[in-house]
């Protein structure tokens, strides 16, 4: 027998995982030891006008930020510009490596 905790408004109450589910469909949030709720309520909930308008907004500005073609072009032009500035960076540590080589030929010469 496992006892799950749920809670509405400020009522809580601890029932036989076996009936949580009457519970959730009265209105009744599955909650753990901390207050975090773990299962939503099925229903008998309400929510305010106020805030169905809020979660709206919030959802359009994630949109807006997640699926911005604009962004994604920016991307994809910092991506290849990234790698043009990795090639030639490798090119000049090839470079720097070929005229140190030849920098100690030159002076092993000179001492000779």
């Amino acid at each position: 027998m496992r006892l799950v905790k749920l809670q509405k408004d400020n009522r809580q109450v601890t029932v036989e995982e076996r009936d949580a589910h009457g519970y959730l469909m009265r209105g009744y949030n599955q909650v753990d030891d901390n207050g975090n709720v773990v299962k939503y309520a099925l229903a008998g909930g309400t929510i305010s006008l106020q805030q169905h308008n809020k979660v709206l907004a919030e959802l359009d500005a994630l949109k807006k930020q997640s699926g911005s073609s604009e962004d994604a072009a920016k991307l994809k032009l910092v991506e290849a510009e990234l790698k043009e500035v990795k090639a030639e960076l490798k090119a000049m540590e090839e470079d720097n490596e070929r005229l140190s080589d030849e920098l100690k030929k030159a002076r092993n010469q000179q001492r000779k």
